[in-house]
């Protein structure tokens, strides 16, 4: 590779620029360094921009070395005084500076070269992506939108959303969204793009869209900040959610409906509870005046089974109103641990052969429904005790920890636990446990009523278990 570019052309043009300097020396018959500056310095900048500078140098030296010391040789000076001639020594330096600035230009020009393909090379890139987002910008069966947070117009629309507007894509370019809302809901999206320009994102807000033809439609939009072109726009999204809107009014008529028939069940079937359970008590008194034991049994157990059935009623009740909607929560701020020590209060615990202890500590004030969440600790502490199977010691711990920086109560007991195939289904209506005997009668729903309490109230309900070791209730209030 060296010996190839001693011999190329570049080469050639300055190994012609010396025999040029020899031939006039011979002739004249004398010597001068501008000489070597004009025969010898000149064709090695042809050396110098072909090969760089390391190469430039090495040729320069040798060759007006060679060509100065052997001009004054023959001429008859002797070899040493030839070879520190000041022709040689002007000549060297001259070729040194002006060869330092030939070869950071070349450094310069493989340095501009090299940027300007990485330039190249980048602004390919970017085409390719701009390209690849724009077929899915197009191709998506939602409706997809570029804004300009200056002017408030779209910059770029896809199809599924001029065929939601009916517009031209020339004709989009000159509206923007609030030219496309409904007058009296334009401070939404206002509102929306103000955020977008202040970094946030905006996601799933309903506005009511206006078409070309004139007709509303119930849309949700999502927004957010995005770089196009190096300019700052909202990139959004938007939804036709009209056939949901009807299907979600159509369901909760339907629920009303449901909660009318089950309000109107529980309402007659009360009364005609309420008369045999003081027929049963009747009876009962009468038993007992008779010494009559036999009897007196089986009328406490027909008055048992009409607090079931009551029982069954007041959670039917519950958990149409909760699944309706209907329901509503008088909030107040309240102290936990007063709800619990009531709602403990409330349990027949003592009535078990082996009652378990129950410890608390929730001392602290939310924001909530106090009789809807003494029912949720009622439901948590009482399906603790019942499902304590033979535990020698049971018992029942209600505290407060912290879940993604707010309170999560908890209530952990210490029973037989919940086989992991029953998890998923453990909040479903009508399920229960049974993996253990016990006597006490439950409706099934408890559990559910207690999940719907909580998100009524803007929060989650969970469970840990483990089987022989017992259980974890907990959940968050919003």
């Amino acid at each position: 590779m060296q010996l190839k570019r001693f011999v190329g052309k570049p080469f050639l043009v300055a190994a012609g620029g010396h025999a040029i300097y020899l031939l006039l020396i011979l002739l004249l018959h004398t010597h001068a360094g501008m000489s070597v500056i004009i025969f010898s310095f000149v064709p090695g900048i042809a050396v110098a921009l072909a090969y760089g500078i390391r190469v430039a140098l090495i040729h320069a030296v040798l060759l007006v070395l060679v060509e100065n010391s052997l001009v004054l040789y023959v001429a008859g000076v002797d070899p040493f005084t030839a070879f520190i001639s000041a022709g040689n020594l002007a000549g060297i330096c001259a070729l040194l500076i002006m060869s330092g600035v030939v070869g950071y230009l070349h450094d310069l020009r493989v340095h501009l070269r090299a940027a300007l393909k990485r330039s190249t090379e980048n602004e390919q890139k970017l085409a390719e992506s701009e390209k690849d987002f724009r077929a899915m910008f197009n191709l998506s069966s939602e409706g997809l939108f570029l804004v300009d947070l200056e002017t408030g117009l779209f910059i770029a629309v896809n199809k599924a959303m001029r065929d939601l507007f009916g517009y031209t894509e020339d004709a989009m370019l000159t509206l923007g969204p609030i030219d496309l809302t409904a007058a009296d809901v334009r401070d939404n999206p206002r509102a929306s793009y103000q955020m977008v320009r202040e970094g946030k994102e905006v996601v799933n807000v309903e506005t009511v869209p206006i078409r070309r033809d004139g007709t509303q439609f119930n849309a949700l939009v999502s927004i957010l900040p995005f770089t196009w072109r190096g300019t700052k726009v909202a990139y959004g999204s938007m939804r036709n959610v009209t056939l949901l809107k009807e299907y979600q009014e159509q369901l909760q008529k339907k629920n009303r409906e449901i909660l009318d028939f089950t309000n109107m069940v529980t309402h007659d079937l009360k009364n005609p509870l309420a008369g045999l359970k003081g027929v049963c008590r009747m009876m009962q008194t009468n038993a007992a005046v008779n010494a009559d034991e036999d009897l007196r049994e089986t009328i406490a157990l027909g008055g048992e089974t009409l607090d079931y059935m009551q029982a069954l009623l007041n959670d039917l009740l519950d958990v149409s109103r909760l699944e309706a909607g209907t329901g509503k929560l008088e909030r107040e701020r309240v102290n936990v641990q007063d709800i619990v020590d009531k709602a403990v209060a409330r349990i027949t615990l003592g009535t078990r052969d082996n009652p378990p202890r129950v410890e608390s500590d929730v001392n602290i004030e939310v924001q909530a429904d106090p009789a809807a969440l003494s029912k949720v600790f009622m439901n948590l502490v009482g399906n603790a005790a019942d499902y304590m199977g033979d535990r020698p010691d049971p018992k029942i711990t209600i505290g407060v920890s912290s879940h993604n920086g707010r309170p999560e109560f908890f209530v952990r007991d210490n029973g037989v636990g919940i086989p992991p195939e029953n998890l998923e289904m453990i909040f479903d209506k009508f399920k229960r446990g049974d993996n253990v005997k016990t006597t006490t009668k439950g409706t099934g729903l408890g559990l559910a009523i207690t999940k719907g309490i909580v998100e009524a109230h803007g929060g989650a309900i969970r469970v840990e278990s483990e089987v022989g070791a017992g259980s974890t209730f907990s959940f968050t209030l919003s």
